[in-house]
């Protein structure tokens, strides 16, 4: 990138991407599509639970290795969306000057989720090959690991993922006052899911961080900006493309007759561009 190009990168107050609010949902959605095949709703059996004795754990591999396969697939797929919407919301962070600590803590958050999703389903996809699942020991032993890795594995990561978020953009007021409340609520619980590793009843705490947080993740990347604070309001937008003495002027002029902002803008692409770089590092007039 020359020179040209980052002059003109730094005077566009837009950050230009994926909404994460779409990438989230598509996330959340194949996510519960894999859940589809392994539950009640397609067979009369549906994926072991950790409490489960071991015979059952071993009998449901060996009978149901196809809706096992097609759950690893769905869910890695998955895995893939939530890296692209860790970096999204990590970029988008970073563009609103967001805390640095916090957001390195939503970044390694997003991407230690991201990975353990993903191991998690390429050892359900090895429990099924061929042989495997006919030696209880060693199904047992994936299973087990696939159950850690996609249970508290997501879980706690995640809720470093929510923490970092809420934080970073409850500083910026980047985010409603209730979302980051609820960001802050999954994180906790996401956190205390580690005792399950200790205490085999706390298992709830998984899907309490999960199912919740789907829900917080869709409504943070709709409500995450794109634009610097100020910038979202139409007479800051105005009253930046001209010197502070018209810009009342100017605003009320383009309201009555949209068209007259083409004309008037025409001969002030200089002070524009510098005005949207104002804007890009967050000095912009509110109004008053």
């Amino acid at each position: 990138m020359n020179e040209s190009d980052t002059t003109t990168a730094e005077a566009n107050p837009v950050h230009w991407s994926l909404n994460p609010g779409v990438v989230a949902a598509v996330f959340v959605a194949l996510f519960i599509a894999s859940l589809v095949p392994v539950t009640l709703l397609v067979s009369d059996t549906h994926f072991p639970d950790p409490l489960q004795p071991p015979n059952e754990i071993t009998a449901y591999f060996q009978a149901e290795a196809f809706k096992v396969r097609v759950c690893a697939f769905l869910q890695f797929c998955s895995a893939i969306i939530f890296g692209v919407f860790t970096a999204l919301m990590f970029s988008r962070l970073w563009y609103h000057r967001a805390n640095a600590v916090s957001n390195v803590v939503t970044f390694v958050g997003g991407l230690a989720t991201t990975f353990l999703v993903g191991l998690s389903a390429l050892i359900q996809w090895t429990v099924t090959q061929p042989g495997i699942a006919d030696t209880s020991s060693l199904t047992l032993a994936l299973y087990y690991l696939l159950v850690s890795a996609g249970g508290v594995g997501f879980s706690v990561p995640f809720g470093l993922f929510a923490a970092g978020i809420s934080v970073s953009a409850g500083v910026k007021r980047q985010l409603p006052k209730w979302l980051i409340v609820f960001g802050v609520i999954i994180s906790i619980i996401g956190e205390l899911s580690v005792l399950y590793l200790v205490i085999p009843n706390a298992l709830h705490l998984i899907p309490l961080t999960r199912f919740p947080g789907f829900v917080w993740m869709i409504f943070a990347g709709f409500k995450l900006p794109n634009l610097p604070r100020f910038c979202n309001s139409v007479l800051c937008r105005c009253s930046e493309f001209l010197p502070r003495r018209s810009s009342a002027a100017f605003c009320f002029t383009a309201l009555r007759s949209p068209e007259s902002i083409l004309r008037s803008l025409a001969g002030r692409l200089p002070h524009s561009f510098s005005a949207f770089h104002r804007c890009r590092l967050g000095r912009c007039r509110s109004p008053a």
